[in-house]
């Protein structure tokens, strides 16, 4: 059975770790602040399976489970649930707020904070080697911090939904599905305790975190791969009415740039294509997103596609 369930944890990274490297595609394509923050939401996720599962190996294969491990994969738990309590409402903020950049930068701050206090924290615990006791409160606190999270995610995103767009609105019900599938079992995770020591329903050292990131990964890939060929398909031949162009007085050289951003090239590509340095291209789509009140790339296809709708409607 040990080793079974070693299997699911191995394919659950294997699965988890092709995922992540799509994600760090899309942030380097994209490099908008929703992509960052969902590519460090999986980091993390990874990081908890990770350490789950090496915690799952000492514990349960080789029986080597140190004190100071048992100090390190502990805290770890308390880290990790307090960083995604953080992390999960921001992913969904940033997806809706059309203000993205405002957020990142309200909320860059408070996350370093956290950051640093974990690895200082985690330094203590060690160090003074807190009891035992002390530290299963600290994780089940923390465990409730994320689930109060997630249950405050769900209500925003369900509040929230009626203004986006069909295809994130795809998305965040999935993702909405999902955790609403898993809660009850991560209240199993959470309380621990009862179901693998006293009642012993559950095998010791079990988490159905290694099953939800299994899914979510597959499904994350899922949509991933649609939202390129729906990206794809959009800029394909993609044509910017002369009409838009003057209501935003976009003029011809950021008519190249809006063509070559729709195409995918990034910065540097456009600076070398047009023969100009990397910061006035920046300052180009800096003033093309202000003219069209956007924050990203792919709401240039959404803005045009508006005006095309309201001129057919008139």
């Amino acid at each position: 059975m040990n080793h079974l369930i070693l299997l699911y944890y191995v394919v659950s990274i294997a699965i988890g770790t092709a995922n992540i490297i799509l994600y760090l595609f899309f942030l380097i394509k994209y490099k908008n602040p929703t992509s960052f923050a969902y590519f460090i939401f999986l980091l993390l996720l990874f990081l908890y399976v990770i350490n789950h599962s090496i915690y799952f190996y000492f514990n349960s294969i080789t029986y080597m489970l140190t004190k100071n491990l048992i100090y390190f994969f502990n805290f770890n738990y308390v880290f990790l649930n307090s960083v995604l309590a953080f992390l999960i409402p921001l992913i969904i903020i940033l997806l809706i707020n059309k203000k993205q950049q405002l957020v990142l930068r309200q909320t860059l701050f408070n996350f370093s904070i956290i950051i640093l206090t974990g690895i200082i924290l985690t330094i203590l615990v060690i160090s003074l080697k807190i009891s035992t006791p002390l530290i299963e409160k600290l994780i089940y606190a923390s465990g409730l911090l994320l689930i109060i999270s997630i249950i405050y995610t769900i209500i925003y995103a369900i509040l929230k939904i009626p203004k986006t767009a069909s295809f994130l609105k795809k998305v965040i019900y999935t993702s909405i599905i999902l955790f609403f599938i898993f809660f009850p079992l991560f209240l199993i995770d959470l309380h621990w305790f009862f179901f693998q020591d006293k009642t012993k329903i559950i095998p010791k050292v079990f988490n159905f975190l290694g099953l939800f990131w299994l899914i979510w990964s597959i499904t994350s890939i899922y949509y991933g791969f649609q939202f390129l060929n729906r990206y794809s398909d959009l800029t394909g031949n993609f044509t910017i009415p002369e009409e838009f162009l003057k209501k935003y007085d976009i003029s011809e050289r950021e008519k190249e740039i809006i063509k070559l951003v729709l195409e995918g090239y990034t910065n540097k590509e456009i600076s070398d294509r047009l023969f100009l340095s990397t910061g006035t291209v920046k300052n180009y789509i800096y003033n093309i997103f202000q003219k069209l009140n956007i924050s990203n790339r792919i709401q240039i296809i959404r803005k045009v596609n508006e005006f095309n709708i309201s001129k057919e409607k008139n």
